[in-house]
């Protein structure tokens, strides 16, 4: 039996510092495992690999409240205070912007 701690410890994203200027509302790993994605109350989302390096950067016009991959890991859909849902690519292009929403939009 492997200690559960041990195997935590050997873990490249047990040590990563990956940080926004302000607080992280939610943070998912893609579907591969190779990236984490990011967002924040700092009116971003960031991608990030596995050694803390930041990949690509989606800019609102207000805080982010959450952040998801599509099922095949290919693009990125973030939801925020601006009242807008927005795709983009994994190379931080916006692909669509989904803002007919009267309100917040929280996931």
């Amino acid at each position: 039996m492997v200690d559960a701690a041990a195997e935590t410890l050997e873990r490249p994203f047990y040590n990563l510092n990956i940080s926004h200027e302000g607080a992280v509302n939610s943070a998912v790993f893609s579907p591969s495992g190779h990236r984490i994605l990011t967002a924040s109350s700092d009116n971003t989302a960031k991608l990030w690999d596995l050694q803390g390096n930041c990949l690509a950067t989606f800019r609102h016009g207000a805080e982010v409240y959450s952040a998801r991959f599509s099922p095949d890991g290919t693009k990125i859909l973030t939801a925020s205070r601006d009242k807008t849902a927005k795709m983009w690519d994994l190379n931080g292009t916006l692909l669509t912007d989904l803002d007919m929403h009267t309100d917040v939009v929280i996931c």
